[in-house]
């Protein structure tokens, strides 16, 4: 009779810390996770220039990378961003696109491919503050697939997601100051 009377308390106590463990623990997940984005959002302030490059590997695709380079400078001109040449910028914007072929039996059906929209920064390295280099600091990954005729607007759509996701997180990090007049009236 006592020995029932324990092994319920101590049921109850191995409940109870599990209950807490696992509630820690979807608290520190959602920091992590919420700390992660700020972080990614703090890595942009102060970012005044930006240079592009864009990558296109793998099999050939309709993609052209001058109308991509194009469509991305006008959108981060756009939001006030200066786009300069690759080695003036303080922050480089890169777009990589890998695709390969898809085969549905033997016939050939259109591409499947990974999107990697990210930004790169010189910073310094803790353990040796001297040394200075250039790091990614902001990113964006997608894959796709799309048949042949639908494959260039897919890929331009998904690159411009995550342009689009950039120029979010940049103008989170950099408010624009309102005038001392509006200011005022609010």
């Amino acid at each position: 009779m006592v020995r029932s009377k324990l092994l319920k308390g101590d049921i109850m106590k191995t409940k109870k810390f599990w209950i807490l463990a696992g509630l820690l623990l979807g608290v520190i997940v959602a920091i992590c996770i919420a700390d992660d984005l700020t972080f990614q959002q703090r890595a942009l302030q102060d970012i005044k220039t930006v240079g592009v490059k864009i990558s296109i590997l793998g099999s050939p695709t309709p993609l052209s990378k001058v109308q991509i380079q194009e469509d991305i400078e006008l959108k981060l001109r756009s939001c006030g961003l200066k786009v300069f040449s690759e080695d003036k910028p303080n922050a480089l914007l890169e777009v990589q696109v890998v695709s390969v072929p898809i085969e549905l039996g033997n016939t050939p059906s259109g591409w499947a491919s990974s999107i990697v929209v990210s930004s790169s920064d010189f910073v310094r390295v803790l353990r040796k503050p001297k040394n200075l280099t250039y790091a990614m600091t902001w990113l964006r990954q997608f894959v796709i697939a799309a048949p042949f005729e639908k494959f260039e607007g897919t890929a331009k759509k998904t690159i411009l997601d995550g342009v689009n996701a950039f120029i979010n997180d940049y103008l989170t990090a950099n408010p624009k100051e309102q005038p001392k007049d509006e200011q005022k009236n609010k």
